[in-house]
Order: structure tokens, then sequence, then C-alpha cells
């Protein structure tokens, strides 16, 4: 897909954490992709003998990425809406993500709990192999 993220998203870079758009359905799913790269500022410091992705990080990456599919790409309805992220539900951190990896966020929405809430499904792959998975809940303003 040729989304630019930068006309959707309001984070910037350090914070824009998202990369790429290879999926959407409008409210139903999404399919994003950051690249974990050596040049980001957390690699000195977590670890500096053996840099892992933070796991913060990554929930804010697959935040990020269920942002994508609240936005109707055709008319850029709701682009701008803020999506704040009220809960994290059954966060799980299966392997460790490190630089240079393909992080694939698969995106796909739970429920939409009245015209505020949304409810959103995150399984996370690197190489097709699952490193993290959750639940995140947010408020639509």
């Amino acid at each position: 897909m040729d989304i630019n993220i930068l006309e959707i998203m309001k984070h910037r870079y350090p914070f824009l954490l998202i990369d790429k758009v290879i999926e959407h359905e409008y409210l139903k799913k999404a399919k994003v992709i950051k690249y974990v790269s050596y040049n980001e500022p957390w690699v000195q410091g977590h670890y500096p003998d053996k840099p892992i992705f933070p796991g913060v990080l990554m929930i804010e990456a697959m935040g990020q990425a269920s942002g994508m599919m609240l936005i109707d790409f055709s008319t850029k309805k709701d682009k701008d809406k803020y999506g704040y992220l009220v809960k994290v539900e059954q966060c799980k951190f299966i392997n460790p993500v490190y630089p240079g990896s393909e992080l694939v966020m698969n995106c796909k929405m739970l429920e939409k709990i009245d015209d505020c809430y949304i409810k959103v499904q995150i399984i996370a792959t690197v190489d097709d192999k699952k490193v993290a998975t959750c639940v995140l809940i947010f408020m639509l303003k």
C-alpha cells in the first residue's frame, strides 16, 4: 500500500515507531511494519552488550499500528482524532526483537465500545515467528 504515514500519524521522530502499512481494512484490521534499526536511541542503553527492542516501545509500536485501522484512507475520515491508550491487557513478550529485525504487527479490531473506545488485538512477528501479543484499549477523541 502506498500510504504516507506522516500524513496520518501525529507522532514524529524519535517517537514515530511504525514505517509501513502493508494491509488495511478500515475498522477491521491492519498489518504494519516497524524496521528495528541499530540507529535508534535505545540501542546503546538496552542493553549495550546485546541490544533488544524494549517491550514498552513494542507496546507503543503496536498501539501506533492499531491506529492505522482507525482511519478511512480513501476519505481521510477521523484522521484528526487522537487515540489515547487507556489499558493494556494480556500482554506477552515471547521472543526478543533485535536491531536489524522487521517487526510485523497484525492488528484486529475486537470490539467498538460506544463511540469513544475500541479494543484491538495485536500479534507481532519477526520472520513469521511470534514475538509478542497483546490487547489494547483506546479512547478516541
